[in-house]
């Protein structure tokens, strides 16, 4: 059953798509939504992986280590959220979870930090910068992966 959240949410973007002629039960309209929504958590999911990653690099930890702590993190963070507001996944949820640590670790250790290593040691780009310039990768990636493997429909 939806929450009034959702339901208001929905409505609002159903409107906004109605402007450019989506139809609201269209399947078109659902993907956009989906969409949104996954958006809203990336950026929640955003600052919690910098939050963390920050703090570390603050701290003194070595860029890559704090960036791993964050990963952990952050994976925690997007599946739950992924799990109950975006893909609203019913069925067993270890799966869900190892298939979501499997596609960020994909896209979250090993292409973010190779990324991450390119700009900070071979473009000499700050730390603290750095981690923005990857994601402009790394979101597409993640999204990809979560609609089409962690969280598709059977």
């Amino acid at each position: 059953m939806k929450k009034r959240a959702d339901i208001l949410l929905e409505k609002t973007f159903l409107r906004f798509f109605g402007l450019f002629g989506i139809k609201p039960d269209s399947p078109k309209a659902e993907a956009l939504i989906q969409l949104v929504k996954f958006c809203a958590v990336g950026v929640l999911n955003t600052a919690v992986n910098y939050a963390v990653y920050a703090l570390m690099v603050l701290a003194g930890v070595y860029y890559i280590a704090g960036s791993l702590i964050a990963f952990i993190v952050s994976t925690a963070n997007a599946y739950f959220w992924n799990d109950r507001f975006v893909f609203k996944s019913s069925g067993r949820r270890w799966r869900g979870i190892l298939k979501t640590y499997c596609s960020y670790a994909l896209t979250g250790i090993f292409l973010y930090n190779a990324l991450l290593y390119l700009l900070v040691d071979i473009c000499g780009i700050s730390e603290l910068l750095s981690p923005l310039l990857v994601l402009v990768v790394t979101i597409p990636c993640n999204f990809l992966l979560n609609k089409f493997w962690t969280f598709r429909k059977k």
